[in-house]
């Protein structure tokens, strides 16, 4: 129905007749431009190429750190000998947070306040190796398998949670 009444009248009737096409003759459109605000797009594309840039190179720097504790762990738990085997774990862990902390106050704590620094840290380490890094680090000799077992476990959870952070 609606067409009809535009065919009734023919051309005069509908909204591109003769008449207003001569009045839009005259008029010219705005230039459209190539792209959007181009320098923007590319301050936008270089900011985003620096945030993956820096994404990439801090994931890269971490990688070998994060995943040598573990390889360093594995050769300390496969020591036969249990005061050699505790002893590398103590050495492990000290530099384990001289990789994190390059402090010069890290390498002087021992006893209680080496285990208050790590808690502080990190995260609090678990009883059996806790009581090893407070005072069975000087006296390994007293420490028998099961106990070292213990050690291991725990610093196996400790490393695990404080390479996390």
């Amino acid at each position: 129905m609606r067409c009809a009444k535009y065919w009734e009248g023919g051309l005069a009737n509908s909204p591109l007749s003769p008449e207003v096409l001569a009045e839009l003759k005259g008029l010219q459109m705005p230039p459209v431009p190539e792209a959007p605000l181009p320098w923007l797009w590319m301050i936008l594309a270089a900011v985003l190429a620096t945030l993956l840039i820096w994404a990439v190179v801090t994931w890269w720097m971490r990688r070998p750190r994060l995943r040598g504790w573990k390889v360093l762990f594995a050769e300390a738990q496969a020591i036969e000998d249990d005061i050699e085997a505790l002893t590398a774990l103590a050495v492990l862990c000290r530099r384990f947070v001289l990789s994190k902390y390059d402090a010069p106050e890290v390498a002087r704590l021992s006893g209680a306040s080496w285990v208050a620094y790590l808690s502080t840290q990190f995260v609090a380490p678990r009883a059996a190796f806790s009581a090893f890094l407070a005072e069975g680090i000087y006296r390994p000799d007293a420490i028998d398998s099961q106990t070292r077992v213990a050690i291991f476990a725990d610093a196996a959870v400790w490393f695990e949670e404080a390479s996390a952070r």
